[in-house]
């Protein structure tokens, strides 16, 4: 009963921290692999903002989990810069509300 509930306990407490430091190792390789690697440009504005890899990554396993980012103007919101994203998101945000941006 005692390691069940250490166990259920673990992801709320200070134990946790012994894995998550482990994975977070993980990701700090692969962040610098993917530094190293060749870099995603924006289909919109040409911007380096990510890693191939870090983009492929992320475009394969979306549809997986049921997420659906196809784009009509970019082919898939992964695609663009956060910048980019948060500016589509305002003109259509406008477009549905009917007024005009300046």
């Amino acid at each position: 009963m005692t390691v069940m509930l250490w166990l259920l306990y673990l992801p709320f407490g200070k134990f946790f921290h012994i894995f998550q430091r482990i994975a977070n190792v993980g990701v700090w390789f692969y962040k610098a692999a993917g530094a190293n690697g060749p870099q995603a440009k924006c289909a919109r504005c040409d911007a380096e903002y990510m890693s191939e890899m870090h983009r492929a990554d992320v475009k394969a396993i979306l549809p997986d989990l049921g997420f659906d980012y196809r784009h009509d103007q970019a082919e898939n919101w992964q695609n663009l810069c956060p910048a980019c994203r948060r500016k589509l998101m305002t003109l259509n945000q406008f477009q549905a509300t009917g007024k005009e941006f300046m």
